[in-house]
């Protein structure tokens, strides 16, 4: 209510820019923004089973939490906090628990069951959270839809394999694992393994061969962040079209592609190609920061549009798709809790 009253009195020139800077300095920018990001990567203090007896807490997952909210107020480059979320960094090394974030089986369920539910977890999250793509589509067959081979599918498991090739604490069954080393798997079951295969990445998205990334780097995680990360010859360009599409969203309600986890064939096409493409050019030319993107998207004038709805647009653009006028957003739960504690 005050930052509103201040807006409202504040009668200088340049009001409305000097409120996006303050916003975007104030350590509160990172707790907001923060939790987005924290439900792209699937974030959580607990190891995620439905019932209470067999949800168990994860005591320092909030140290991930943390290192979010503090790279986001410092505006670390985009690029470098990828990069960070699989290979340690001296300030920000709690960033790499991104990689076993994941929901767990139950304690008594198989080991290779549990071996590679994780393996998928962390090749599907990383496909939706950087690159928009469904990866997880191709684990039994080639993906339906998108450029994805199953062998493809397995040589990013062979990236995280050793994240997974040692048994989990020993279940009362001792079950020995299966496989030890990387593997296309028929039909995506551990009891039907192929031929051995190399970490590697989805063709479509390189310009080079694998070993242009893996040759020079200390593990095969630090390859892929290479990769995600490389404008020119990986998938940094798809990389920033998806960041900036977050942002949009999270500022207007819905995404210049509105399926920001899905950019593929089954995703929506961009209602604005060049808009993307813009932003996310912006972006790189900014040194991966977002902050000057905040600042881009909310200085515009689209952004500052009235809600006023007028009868002859509307008939022919019922959804705004257009963007002739401002959309109201629903306030999301935590921002209702405030709320109500604010005026409570």
């Amino acid at each position: 209510v005050q930052e509103i009253e201040q807006f409202i009195t504040d009668t200088q020139p340049r009001a409305y820019e000097r409120l996006i800077d303050r916003l975007l300095v104030s350590p509160r920018f990172g707790e907001r923004w923060g939790r987005h990001w924290l439900d792209v990567v699937r974030f959580g203090e607990s190891t995620g089973h439905l019932t209470v007896d067999n949800d168990k807490p994860r005591a320092n997952a909030w140290k991930f939490r943390d290192a979010v909210i503090r790279a986001l107020n410092e505006d670390v480059p985009f690029d470098a906090f990828v990069r960070m979320h699989f290979v340690a960094d001296a300030r920000y090394q709690e960033l790499v628990q991104f990689i076993q974030l994941g929901p767990r089986l139950q304690d008594n369920a198989n080991p290779n069951d549990k071996q590679f539910h994780r393996l998928d977890d962390m090749v599907a999250t990383t496909g939706k959270a950087f690159l928009g793509i469904s990866f997880g589509c191709a684990r039994c067959h080639d993906h339906p839809v998108d450029p994805m081979t199953t062998e493809e599918y397995y040589q990013l498991t062979a990236v995280f394999f050793d994240q997974v090739k040692e048994a989990p604490q020993a279940s009362k069954k001792r079950i020995p694992l299966q496989i030890t080393e990387p593997r296309v798997l028929g039909r995506g079951s551990w009891q039907s393994p192929g031929k051995r295969v190399e970490p590697g990445f989805i063709n479509v998205l390189k310009r080079k061969k694998d070993s242009h990334w893996r040759a020079n780097s200390k593990s095969e995680l630090a390859a892929l962040s290479d990769w995600l990360t490389d404008t020119e010859d990986g998938a940094g360009e798809l990389l920033a079209r998806v960041i900036v599409n977050r942002l949009w969203h999270y500022h207007f309600g819905q995404g210049l592609v509105k399926t920001p986890n899905d950019f593929g064939n089954l995703g929506a096409a961009p209602t604005h190609p060049k808009l993307l493409d813009y932003l996310a050019t912006q972006l790189i030319k900014a040194g991966w920061q977002l902050k000057p993107i905040h600042r881009l998207i909310l200085k515009s004038a689209v952004y500052r549009q009235a809600g006023t709805i007028d009868v002859a647009p509307m008939k022919v653009d019922a959804d705004n798709t257009l963007l002739w006028h401002w959309r109201p957003n629903r306030l999301e739960a935590e921002a209702i809790r405030d709320s109500l504690l604010a005026v409570a």
